[in-house]
């Protein structure tokens, strides 16, 4: 469908589209289905779509029964990581439009960090499950214009302090930094996190700490890298744009890889419409 969509429309970005029902239904309507099944049972019921990545770690079979918490677990992120996503509000959305865009989510069987847009306050919210208060950390306001791609980029960097356990959020709207950054209880992410774009964890979802709709919107190309960029590369990739069709890393220039010229070529020639543009 979401193929379709593109086909009539033209848009050259690779997307797909995400959210649909609401908060309410999963924490209030659904008792009677255990919590990790009621995101799953709204998506076979097609009133939800969202991208789960089950393993942070592909390499590791264990079970998700360890505390992420505990002494010696591994941790995916001990130097912090960069997370960079396009997205897209869709134009029908007015602004008294209420509800929740969850732009990434990291949850395991006792830890979650989750990071959401709220529309009602035009505020991107950050929760870690550590946190006492069961109340999110808001970055400045920014507006979302609807109907165009913008481009989220945001690094987590832990502390080296032995005395607190507080990581910065640095985030960057449209290659442009937020003048605040945010910090939250640090979180220890064990290599069978489950990562999800479009939909919080179960345990946020029915928590009541965020309430509302889940507003359909896209979701273009990601980027997710366990370092922390710097500002320069976040315009960079701004600059870049949705339809980049080339690669962000390697030591080499693009001219000089074989993977990432193959791949302009072939842009190019879909662009102009040549022989070999299906290829």
């Amino acid at each position: 469908e979401t193929l379709a969509i593109i086909a009539e429309c033209g848009d050259r970005v690779s997307r797909c589209i995400v959210g649909g029902d609401s908060l309410n239904t999963i924490a209030l309507y659904m008792e009677k289905i255990p919590v990790e099944e009621r995101l799953y049972q709204l998506v076979n019921e097609k009133r939800l779509c969202f991208i789960e990545v089950e393993l942070v770690d592909s390499s590791v079979k264990g079970i998700d029964g360890v505390s992420g918490l505990q002494v010696g677990d591994p941790n995916m992120v001990p130097d912090g990581f960069t997370y960079g996503v396009w997205f897209r509000l869709p134009s029908n959305i007015g602004e008294s439009a209420v509800g929740s865009l969850f732009l990434l989510d990291f949850s395991c069987s006792t830890c979650f960090l989750s990071i959401w847009y709220d529309l009602q306050t035009s505020q991107v919210c950050v929760l870690s499950s550590p946190s006492n208060k069961n109340e999110p950390q808001r970055f400045p306001a920014t507006e979302i214009t609807t109907g165009v791609w913008h481009h989220l980029f945001l690094t987590y960097q832990p502390t080296k302090r032995v005395m607190t356990r507080n990581a910065t959020l640095t985030l960057f709207i449209d290659g442009i930094a937020l003048d605040a950054d945010v910090r939250v209880d640090q979180i220890n992410l064990p290599p069978f996190a489950k990562i999800q774009i479009g939909a919080p964890n179960p345990k946020l979802a029915v928590s009541g700490i965020v309430r509302g709709s889940l507003p359909l919107w896209d979701l273009g190309p990601c980027l997710m890298l366990g370092t922390v960029l710097s500002a320069k590369e976040a315009a960079a990739i701004f600059v870049a744009g949705p339809d980049y069709a080339g690669l962000f890393w390697g030591d080499r220039p693009q001219r000089l890889s074989f993977t990432a010229s193959v791949t302009a070529v072939f842009s190019m020639l879909a662009e102009s419409g040549e022989e070999g543009s299906v290829a």
